[in-house]
């Protein structure tokens, strides 16, 4: 990649990221056990993840579809929702109305920020570029943000977190209006082949095994005691995963090998979720951490594959089937959540085991898409090299 040559807007996509997720860690992983304090039921707060995966799963679909010369543009919309619900936490604790706020929030700031992540990038950069803006740049926030989210709520309580998160959103915002946005004019026309239902499938298990949202800053804060712990735990993950990540993204310019690292980050969460079943005390935790912060670096490959193997008219249309696919993963995740936490005696080991079996599955798909492009029925865009 010619650095000499990043447009502007990129520079500005990659401020804007990194202040969303230094916001966003600050706080993100403490929520769940936030909701608790304020008297929420472990039921209340599924209930309010799913008000946030059912509006992030469908919102964007009608933006397309109604609003398409503006879709970009919601990035800043996003922000500005998102400012709003660290603002209604110090004041209420209804579920749904949170859950509506951030979910409206998440469903205009994604979509928006992975449609300019492809139009940003070419096959042959993707990799890196991803791996820079949707890993590494996130993970370097992440190393400051919770160690001080944990800080300030240990020594100034919740409140103070939020604050310096509405701060932090709120440049985003200003710097989010320098990008150049697109409209999307495009015919929204699903891609008539079999690929499409397969990766369909490796994202639904994908977002399946998502734990961040509920069950992991669970478990961390009982096996931690403290929020302040909980940050400086956290911190040194994210320090592994932002050091991994760019390394993964140089080594994967190459499409035929995001299939394969695209497939060995699933092998390794996978692992991970096995592992994390029979942790019983933060030294194990941390020395176990090198194994998602390996499969992290990884993460987005799937991503990255998305866009390789469709053209560029369909990356609009793409990135909301991928939170489509995403919701319905997320959604089937609070079924175990409700099985196995929903109880005096939280069963971290169930949970854990039951999602790591469900990561085995992607194993499948991964194999077909491997296959089809070994044997030549599919192919990356040549537009896009």
């Amino acid at each position: 990649m010619d650095f000499g040559k990043i447009d502007k807007s990129l520079i500005f996509l990659g401020l804007v990221s990194g202040l969303y997720f230094l916001a966003h860690s600050s706080i993100g992983i403490f929520l769940p056990n936030y909701y608790l304090e304020l008297g929420l039921s472990i039921n209340q707060i599924i209930l309010l993840n799913a008000v946030q995966f059912i509006l992030l799963g469908s919102i964007p679909l009608l933006m397309l579809r109604f609003f398409p010369s503006i879709f970009e543009r919601l990035i800043t919309a996003g922000i500005g929702l998102k400012i709003l619900f660290f603002a209604l936490l110090m004041f209420t604790k209804n579920p749904i109305l949170l859950g509506i706020v951030n979910g409206v929030a998440l469903a205009m700031f994604w979509p928006a920020f992975n449609l300019m992540l492809f139009r940003f990038s070419n096959i042959k950069h993707r990799g890196l570029l991803v791996g820079a803006l949707y890993v590494a740049v996130p993970s370097l926030a992440s190393i400051a943000g919770p160690f001080l989210g944990g800080a300030l709520i240990h020594f100034f309580k919740f409140n103070t977190t939020f604050i310096f998160g509405i701060i932090s959103l709120a440049v985003a915002a200003v710097l989010s209006l320098f990008i150049k946005h697109q409209p999307v004019t495009d015919k929204l026309d699903i891609p008539k082949n079999k690929l499409l239902w397969i990766f369909g499938a490796i994202i639904v298990i994908y977002g399946f095994t998502e734990i961040s949202w509920i069950a992991y800053p669970l478990f961390l804060h009982k096996l931690t005691g403290g929020f302040l712990n909980m940050g400086i735990v956290a911190t040194i993950l994210a320090a592994i995963i932002a050091v991994a990540s760019l390394v993964a993204g140089k080594f994967s310019e190459v499409e035929h090998h995001r299939i394969g690292f695209a497939a060995l980050n699933q092998i390794l969460w996978t692992g991970w979720l096995f592992a994390l079943a029979f942790i019983i005390n933060v030294p194990q935790l941390i020395f176990a951490s090198i194994v998602p912060g390996i499969a992290g670096a990884f993460a987005m490959m799937l991503f990255a594959l998305f866009g390789d193997f469709f053209e560029r008219r369909h990356h609009a249309l793409l990135v909301v089937l991928y939170e489509i696919f995403l919701g319905v993963g997320r959604l089937g995740n609070l079924i175990p959540i409700k099985i196995y936490l929903d109880q005096a005696t939280l069963n971290f080991s169930g949970y854990f085991i039951t999602i790591g079996l469900v990561s085995v599955l992607s194993i499948v798909p991964y194999y077909f898409v491997y296959q089809m492009y070994r044997k030549k029925e599919i192919a990356t865009d040549n537009d896009q090299i």
